[in-house]
């Protein structure tokens, strides 16, 4: 929520709805109840949700991302013009790209190209492509063999959501650039390898 309002990510807000239901409809979902105790949940869930959405409108409303969302609707983003001038930049420098920071100087807006992705290959080409690949899909694949392995535990689902939404939030925004951004990366990280260590040592093989 903060780094959507902060960067003023139109994806962003997308995304933290998706986490929210995410979270509330297939997280933390417990394993038995009864039936009088599974309706007042869903009550209670869909009431929370009405809440939140309320609240969520009434910050929404003035913000400067709204302001966004509606130039969006009168004129082209140029979003998809900056990930075309990545590609073509490190179409021309494939190896170790043009450099840390250097994309905006090869851009005819001056900007970098909001994609994780594409920003890398621009300035550190193939070679700094494949290590930030690495880095993002070590985790998110051991959180993917934790889930197979213990499909109901609900750190194991809120672990494999927060990598796959973080992927995809990268197509939106250079997080691997921004230490406030990436220290959340990190958490999670720590807090997988903490928790799978702790199922390891409970007898339960997750590796």
């Amino acid at each position: 929520m903060v780094i959507t309002f902060t960067t003023q990510s139109r994806a962003g807000l997308l995304l933290v709805i998706l986490i929210n239901l995410s979270f509330w409809l297939f997280i933390n979902k417990p394993k038995k109840l009864s039936k009088l105790k599974s309706l007042g949940r869903k009550f209670l869930i869909g009431l929370a949700l009405v809440l939140f959405a309320l609240q969520f409108i009434n910050i929404y409303q003035g913000s400067r991302i709204q302001q966004r969302v509606s130039q969006t609707d009168t004129k082209k983003d140029p979003r998809e013009l900056l990930v075309k001038e990545g590609l073509e930049v490190f179409s021309e420098n494939p190896i170790i790209g043009v450099g840390l920071g250097q994309f905006p100087l090869y851009s005819k807006y001056g900007l970098f190209t909001h994609n994780s992705y594409t920003e890398i290959l621009a300035e550190q080409g193939i070679v700094g492509g494949i290590l930030l690949l690495i880095l993002y899909l070590i985790p998110t694949l051991q959180s993917f063999r934790n889930y197979r392995n213990d499909p109901e535990n609900p750190f194991f689902k809120f672990y494999l959501t927060f990598f796959i939404i973080f992927l995809l939030y990268n197509n939106a925004y250079v997080f691997y650039k921004f230490p406030f951004s990436m220290m959340y990366f990190f958490l999670i990280i720590s807090l997988q390898k903490r928790c799978t260590t702790y199922f390891n040592r409970k007898g339960l093989n997750i590796n």
